[in-house]
């Protein structure tokens, strides 16, 4: 039982010394996945390093200098979930709000309070709040890369943050969205 005990320690410690923690093998394995996909090399990495490594996001760039920025990625993302975050597509930054009446809350004014979310990044992906706004389907990191210019092309007609676009979710929910120009 001691031996077999001091070699499964003695193989995590090794594990954790060359993967880190969790989220930060996570993240290896992800860089490692979307380093396979022909024409990417992952231009940069991180996540927000609370006790573990979280909101795990990767930098793309494809031949001819073109990148994709993708938040939130699990090691379900590169191959397809359903849900693909994006904050950056080539010459765009993606934007979104929420607006959400809550019509039991009534303010002073007698008229029903509003919550309000921004987004830095949006999820496009076929079960994504933004799906109907991007004209190719597209639910990983992979299938991203190949319909690039599709989605260029889509997000090329994109509203700009003072013509915004929208969509009702339900009866109390607006979802907003627009592109602005990526900043050199």
């Amino acid at each position: 039982m001691g031996r077999r005990f001091s070699g499964f320690v003695l193989y995590f410690l090794l594990f954790w010394f060359i993967t880190g923690p969790g989220y930060y093998a996570q993240l290896r394995i992800i860089e490692w996945q979307s380093d396979r996909i022909k024409g990417v090399r992952v231009a940069a990495s991180g996540g927000n390093p609370d006790l573990w490594l979280e909101h795990i996001w990767i930098e793309v760039e494809l031949s001819e200098k073109r990148t994709i920025r993708f938040h939130d990625l699990t090691l379900q993302s590169v191959s397809g979930d359903g849900h693909i975050r994006v904050s950056h597509f080539g010459p765009h930054i993606l934007c979104g709000e929420m607006v959400e009446s809550v019509p039991v809350v009534a303010g002073v004014d007698g008229k029903p309070l509003e919550r309000r979310v921004g987004f830095t990044s949006l999820d496009i992906g076929p079960d994504g709040e933004f799906r109907n706004c991007i004209e190719c389907r597209s639910n990983s990191v992979r299938q991203c890369v190949a319909n690039y210019d599709k989605i260029i092309t889509s997000l090329d007609k994109w509203p700009t943050v003072n013509n915004k676009g929208s969509f009702m979710v339900g009866a109390n929910k607006r979802f907003y969205y627009w592109v602005e120009p990526k900043k050199r």
